[in-house]
């Protein structure tokens, strides 16, 4: 994240980024979270919009609010993974791949 913020991400960092978004959905669909809704939302939407700048700009630039999100996204990707065991993040893994296979993700860089 501070590569992030400090506007030196790679296409790896932001990936890695992604990927834990990813984890933290499909253990929200889990049931893992599930109050935390509002904060995976945002924190996916500023995913996004870093992603379309990037497009745009060449380089990955945050926004404060987007920063902010991706923050709580983060907090909640810990928070989940404090009190999952490896059975659910296997599951919650295998959940994305099954989803990208399906072609129901998009890649964002």
């Amino acid at each position: 994240m501070v590569s992030l913020a400090q506007g030196q991400a790679t296409k790896e960092d932001f990936n890695r980024l992604i990927s834990a978004a990813n984890v933290v959905e499909a253990l929200y669909l889990m049931g893992f979270g599930t109050e935390y809704k509002a904060e995976m939302d945002a924190g996916q939407a500023a995913l996004i919009e870093v992603a379309q700048r990037q497009h745009k700009l060449g380089k990955f630039v945050l926004k404060a609010d987007e920063l902010q999100a991706l923050n709580l996204l983060m907090e909640l990707h810990d928070a989940q993974l404090e009190v999952i065991t490896v059975k659910d993040l296997e599951r919650a893994i295998k959940l994305v791949e099954r989803e990208r296979a399906a072609g129901r993700t998009k890649d964002l860089v």
